[in-house]
């Protein structure tokens, strides 16, 4: 604290030239910026490769200059920098810095327009960019903030532009209405697991000041409690009188104060009494997650869930972004084939602001063709994964990942079992991590009950979402859910590296070190039984998840560990095939949903001592085994008729679905028979 003071006062009182390089990311300027006083004459450089950082970095009002440079050709370099009045006498003398404002104020406190120019529209165009199709966003941003309530929450998966969308709120429709302001970044005061709240204070503190006078009587106070109170009690004691200092700053003037990138309701719970002292003041919030934003906007109407751009406004952002010339963009609906990338492009960013922005800024150094952008489209995972260019888009989904508590870790990482652009369906979920172990009953509550619990979470924190695409549950529940590709992508990279979960599709590299606990196979893979099993060591395989037509070969008396056999939707599959699975003596779900070819199950299903769930749903099977009342573990079976017009054989089987219920509790510890 000591450090932090003295170098306070330094800065406050000598003009300073700083060059800071390599800075990546806004949050790193927004720590960084906090120390600087910006109104005494001194200068910082800034250098960065995001042309977004700049921007936000200069603020507004600010100019842009390309420089004309020889060493290289097929990059562009830019210089962003404000234009202000020449330093007068008066330069030396600190101004005040109440508003925290983004922009510079004059000396009449009124802030300096400047006037179009055509150095600056490559600027102007990136914030367009940036803000493509939100104005109806912003304006209902300042209504909430006009309605009334003092705490507007800004709710939405990472990318999705919450931060930039607030920003420009911040800057422009709200710039005159308070008279104190304050932008803090959240996971700046992230201290491992616990928060900072002694720096968040002295930075909301810096920020809400009238004037360095202010902080010097702060300062003074401090030094003398230091003096009267002894080192032992100082933290305590700075802490108490910041938030006196504070308290009676909100209650006496109208302040708006930004909360960004919010995580935990725990720190909400500590913040709100020393936030909300005067109903004047506002609060504007921006989380990934839902619970935390209910519990800080507790009125439902102030949650803002901000959402992904449909297919029109993705493409053009992509349009603005990658052809930076009108007439360029005119021409490509000339050209089909660009087209037809361009959509397979947007596909993949699934109306994702940030990756779209950011794969069109990289497509626009880039040839114009079809070419170009196939090869894009063919290697994009390894692109987003290998690229610095396209870096930011896997840094700040990752941080979702990140901030997921341990046990919902791995019940996400399994989601890329399953593949990209495929409802998953709920039930089958939550089934197959209880028999895996990684849903667990705790307390009074059951497996099953904890599983639900973690979707919910998952959906919560933005991780995934329900499916549109499939049907609801009679409860009310959603039947189905999904991954957003790019979010898919960051578990199919962490599951990679954890050794979890590995697909087998066109073109995967077979050289695996370490041992493979989860197998998909794709549709797209189609090898022979020697690529099979060279490339893998089965013995350590949990489960078998088979999209791919199916072939003999892919159930192995080697599988002795095996748990889950998923043979969901194999329409080629039938029943003299399944012979092998009574030597699967560990499985404990077994599904052949939708395989209609499938016609009985063979005696040996008997053997499958472990097995806890069964799925013969929408097959041709009319009768099950005598041997299924040997399964002592049995808890559920999924049964069912295939469609058609043979109303006997419905007949039939529907009689014996009424004998399994009545029978159930005598067949294992069977719970649901439907």
């Amino acid at each position: 604290d000591n450090l932090v003071d003295e170098f306070n006062r330094y800065v406050t009182e000598k003009r300073y030239l700083v060059v800071i390089t390599d800075v990546s990311t806004i949050e790193e300027w927004d720590w960084i910026k906090t120390y600087f006083p910006r109104k005494n004459g001194s200068r910082i450089i800034v250098s960065t490769q995001q042309f977004e950082v700049a921007s936000l970095c200069t603020e507004k009002p600010y100019s842009v200059s390309e420089i004309d440079q020889k060493w290289s050709l097929d990059k562009d370099f830019y210089v962003f920098y404000k234009k202000v009045d020449a330093p007068t006498k008066e330069y030396d003398k600190p101004e005040s810095s109440s508003k925290a404002d983004i922009g510079t104020a004059e000396p009449d406190g009124k802030e300096h327009v400047q006037k179009p120019s055509h150095e600056s529209t490559v600027a102007v165009a990136l914030e367009e960019d940036q803000l493509i199709d939100r104005a109806a966003a912003k304006a209902k941003v300042a209504h909430l903030v006009d309605q009334g309530g003092q705490v507007i929450t800004i709710c939405g998966m990472g990318g999705l532009g919450k931060t930039t969308l607030v920003r420009s709120v911040y800057q422009q429709e709200l710039g005159e209405r308070f008279q104190r302001r304050a932008w803090l970044t959240m996971s700046r005061f992230a201290m491992s697991r616990s928060f900072n709240y002694e720096e968040f204070l002295r930075d909301l503190f810096h920020q809400l000041r009238s004037d360095h006078n202010e902080e010097k009587e702060f300062a003074d106070v401090e030094k003398t409690r230091d003096e009267t109170s002894g080192k032992e009690s100082k933290p305590e004691a700075n802490k108490e009188h910041t938030e006196t200092k504070l308290t009676k700053i909100a209650s006496e003037h109208k302040c708006l104060i930004v909360l960004d990138d919010l995580s935990s309701f725990v720190d909400w719970t500590l913040l709100k009494k020393l936030l909300l002292g005067n109903i004047s003041n506002r609060i504007i919030v921006t989380t990934r997650e839902l619970t935390v934003a209910k519990c800080c906007s507790v009125e439902g109407n102030q949650i803002y869930n901000l959402e992904l751009l449909n297919e029109e406004e993705a493409l053009n952002l992509f349009k603005k972004k990658v052809f930076k010339d009108i007439k360029e963009r005119e021409n490509y609906h000339r050209i089909p084939d660009l087209i037809e990338q361009a959509k397979l492009i947007l596909k993949k960013c699934g109306g994702l602001p940030l990756a779209i922005s950011t794969i069109g800024s990289y497509l626009a150094t880039k040839p114009k063709t079809a070419m170009e952008w196939r090869s894009l489209n063919k290697h994009i995972s390894a692109e987003l994964e290998m690229n610095p260019e396209l870096g930011m888009i896997k840094t700040v989904l990752t941080t979702s990942y990140d901030g997921l508590p341990y046990p919902l870790k791995f019940p996400f990482l399994y989601l890329s079992i399953f593949p990209a652009n495929n409802g998953i369906r709920w039930k089958r979920l939550v089934r197959r991590w209880v028999v895996e172990g990684y849903s667990r009953g705790i307390h009074n509550k059951t497996a099953e009950e904890i599983g639900e619990s973690y979707i919910t979470d998952l959906i919560n924190r933005s991780m995934v979402r329900p499916s549109s695409k499939g049907t609801t549950h009679r409860s009310g529940r959603v039947g189905f859910l999904e991954v957003h590709d790019l979010i898919r992508e960051v578990g199919t990279s962490k599951s990679t590296e954890e050794n979890l979960v590995f697909t087998l599709e066109e073109g995967s590299n077979l050289d695996i070190q370490g041992k493979i606990r989860h197998l998909a196979v794709s549709s797209s893979w189609t090898r022979d039984k020697n690529a099979f099993e060279i490339a893998f060591d089965l013995s350590h395989l949990r489960s078998l998840t088979i999209f791919a037509e199916y072939k003999p070969f892919f159930i192995s008396d080697k599988m002795r560990l095996l748990r889950v056999l998923d043979l969901e939707d194999t329409n080629d599959l039938t029943s003299h095939q399944l012979h092998q699975i009574g030597k699967l003596r560990h499985l404990n779900y077994l599904s052949l949903r939708r395989c209609y070819k499938i016609l009985r199950l063979p005696n040996s299903l008997g053997n499958l001592r472990h097995l806890q769930t069964l799925d013969v749903r929408d097959t041709g099977i009319i009768n099950l085994p005598r041997s299924i009342t040997k399964l002592q573990k049995l808890q559920y079976v999924r049964v069912g008729y295939v469609p058609g017009d043979d109303h006997k054989q419905r007949e039939e089987f529907q009689d014996n679905t009424f004998a399994m219920r009545k029978c159930s509790f005598s067949v294992g510890n069977v719970i649901d028979v439907d």
